[in-house]
């Protein structure tokens, strides 16, 4: 049997089993539409849409359309990555790869998790200091996380770290992501330590030098694993 097959095969969920195996992901896209026509008539005249990066609220506005627009970027997401499968010429990932509902599934809990800290500030259950404390919290799990599944996924052109050069070679491609997936869980695991001993205002330098140094180095080690092959 075909790779093809194999894939095609694997897709063909009933809408039953689809639903059970996508069930957190859809509950979470789901509980903004929800929770927002029961806390509407609490919401304030304006609510905080924006946060500098000294994590004050910079920009607020009357609740309106713009409170559906993290919700519905997270919709939108979704099926963009249900259709991945389809649409990459490489038709080397499934729906249901190890990877693929998994990251999904951090996706969205990231994208609720800025709706409900919007709407928890919004109804001063939750001060700013302490939204961006959360906030920290929840993307040093998502490094974690994802870094976990980053050494899972095969070469694609949707997912993962694609440099020229990790496109062009599977080797590199593997490699690179298992020095990826190593190196983003440990530096996720010191930004959880981080965001929960120092408030934002200091954490936020760490976040952003840990978060370049985790992308340059990747790219940088699949530059120099491409031109070893090539000698």
């Amino acid at each position: 049997m075909t790779q093809s097959n194999q894939h095609t095969q694997s897709e063909r969920l009933t809408a039953a089993q689809f639903v059970r195996a996508e069930l957190p992901t859809l509950i979470l896209l789901a509980l903004p539409f929800v929770i927002l026509p029961i806390v509407w008539n609490d919401l304030p005249d304006e609510v905080p849409m924006h946060w500098n990066f000294a994590g004050e609220v910079d920009r607020w506005e009357a609740p309106g359309f713009n409170l559906f627009l993290v919700p519905i970027i997270a919709v939108g997401l979704y099926l963009f990555m249900l259709l991945i499968p389809r649409i990459d010429p490489k038709r080397s990932v499934t729906t249901f790869d190890k990877p693929m509902p998994a990251i999904r599934l951090v996706t969205t809990l990231v994208l609720t998790g800025v709706f409900l800290m919007t709407i928890a500030t919004a109804t001063k259950r939750v001060g700013a200091s302490e939204m961006m404390r959360y906030l920290s919290v929840g993307l040093s799990v998502m490094f974690v996380l994802v870094g976990n599944y980053l050494t899972t996924v095969r070469p694609n052109y949707f997912i993962g770290l694609r440099t020229p050069w990790t496109l062009e070679s599977e080797s590199v491609w593997t490699a690179t992501h298992r020095l990826t997936g190593r190196l983003w869980v440990a530096v996720g695991t010191v930004f959880v330590v981080a965001a929960l001993a120092m408030p934002w205002e200091s954490f936020r330098y760490i976040y952003f030098i840990g978060l370049g140094l985790a992308i340059l180095i990747p790219v940088v080690y699949s530059f120099v694993l491409f031109r070893r092959e090539l000698q």
